[in-house]
């Protein structure tokens, strides 16, 4: 199933004004909240309803520049971008050097994503150092 969800507003200022089943329905509400001229112009953002498998979630991986590391459940949009997944970033800290590695990755469990987190990273870290995997 499809939803469409009617929102306005950036950052602070962001919200949700509806929900709808229908498009013809949502964008009625759009017309009807844009013309009032005080607010910025309402959108629909699209979701599909039932995509979350809980044995085959997304991940955030991190780990620390002291080799500590975490994952959590990533947020709903991220599973709908698999461009992302797999891919390690690294995160410089804005008040000091030190680094983060962050990736999105799928798995069944938070002991899996651990391992798969630190494999991730561990081969990100060799071809940055220049040792072939």
């Amino acid at each position: 199933m499809t939803v469409y969800v009617i929102t306005q507003g950036s950052y602070s200022d962001y919200h949700i004004c509806g929900v709808a089943l229908d498009i013809n329905i949502a964008n009625n509400i759009v017309k009807y909240l844009t013309n009032d001229g005080w607010y910025p112009a309402a959108k629909i953002e699209k979701y599909d309803t039932d995509v979350w498998d809980p044995n085959n979630a997304v991940w955030n991986y991190y780990m620390r520049g002291d080799g500590t590391d975490n994952v959590e459940i990533a947020s709903y949009g991220v599973a709908l971008t698999p461009k992302h997944l797999n891919k390690v970033k690294k995160v410089k800290h804005y008040l000091s050097d030190t680094y983060r590695y962050d990736v999105y990755l799928r798995a069944p469990d938070k002991e899996h994503a651990l391992k798969i987190g630190r494999d991730l990273v561990a081969e990100y870290k060799a071809r940055e150092e220049g040792i072939a995997t």
